[in-house]
């Protein structure tokens, strides 16, 4: 299951995106917006991939002068914070 909130505060949105996966080794953490990473656990499931797909979330939200980060998942699952600043259409 895959969880999707978002709310607006001070000229930004912030969406919080769970899920209840297998989650990621916090040792890891830091290496998952690389391109080509690949976790240790993904690999011994047989998940396939090339390991771009967070490379190019994180490309993404950058140029948008935005954020991603991964908070503590315990016992299993993932939590990803994206911040986005808002655009004034005025």
């Amino acid at each position: 299951m895959i969880t999707v909130s978002a709310h607006s505060s001070n000229r930004s949105v912030n969406i919080k995106i769970e899920d209840l996966g297998i989650g990621i080794n916090d040792h890891e953490k830091e290496k998952i917006f690389e391109r080509f990473y690949r976790s240790e656990k993904v690999g011994k499931l047989g998940i396939r991939g090339y390991g771009l797909g967070l490379s190019l979330v994180k490309y993404v939200i950058s140029s948008m002068g935005g954020t991603i980060k991964i908070q503590p998942n315990k016992p299993t699952g993932t939590v990803f914070i994206i911040t986005i600043p808002t655009v004034n259409m005025e």
